[in-house]
């Protein structure tokens, strides 16, 4: 858990010294999951959990909302990490898998994050916080991915609507198909 929250700490005060770390960084995908995301994806569930409770929602919506919510994060990771292996294929990246991985896997903590107002329906709107995601996405964008310049740009620019229209999938998904009132 301390490493967890070292690379917490590190995304959000020196993001430029965090992706280039992580570029070096010796680890496979399923350690990605089971040492860091896990931990970043179950704190927005358990907060529109404990949420959804607090405002009277039914226990067995609110659970099924919470695993939802989980399994999509997890899913948007490995789901924006193929798109853009995709895609990069159309601009000639030169990147291997596991850093495309790691880039989608920590671009998505900020994002996640801010769903702990979930934890108090009424300032679940401070959740916006989130979009910072998207610039620690740049950030870690310019550092990771290798194309040339002339396509960089462009590529980001397609990715970075991907990665939004997954974000709306992963927050809107579990609350229409559990039917659960998580954000009221």
């Amino acid at each position: 858990m301390k490493k967890v929250m070292e690379k917490i700490k590190s995304i959000y005060l020196s993001p430029a010294t965090f992706w280039d770390e992580v570029k070096t960084e010796q680890t496979t995908e399923s350690a990605v999951i089971k040492d860091y995301f896990v931990f970043i994806a179950a704190l927005p569930a358990l907060a529109g959990f404990i949420g959804a409770l607090f405002i009277g929602e039914n226990f067995f919506r609110s659970i099924v909302w919470a695993v939802l919510f989980f399994g999509c994060a997890v899913a948007g990771i490995f789901l924006f990490s193929k798109i853009i292996m995709f895609l990069g294929k159309s601009f000639d990246i030169k990147n291997d898998e596991l850093n495309i991985f790691k880039l989608a896997a920590y671009t998505f903590t900020p994002i996640l994050l801010a769903g702990v107002f979930f934890i108090i329906p009424v300032i679940y709107w401070l959740s916006i916080v989130g979009v910072y995601g998207f610039y620690f996405y740049w950030i870690g964008f310019q550092k990771i991915v290798i194309c040339t310049e002339e396509e960089k740009f462009n590529f980001f620019f397609i990715s970075l609507i991907v990665l939004i229209i997954l974000t709306m999938l992963i927050y809107l998904l579990p609350a229409v198909i559990s039917g659960a009132a998580v954000y009221f």
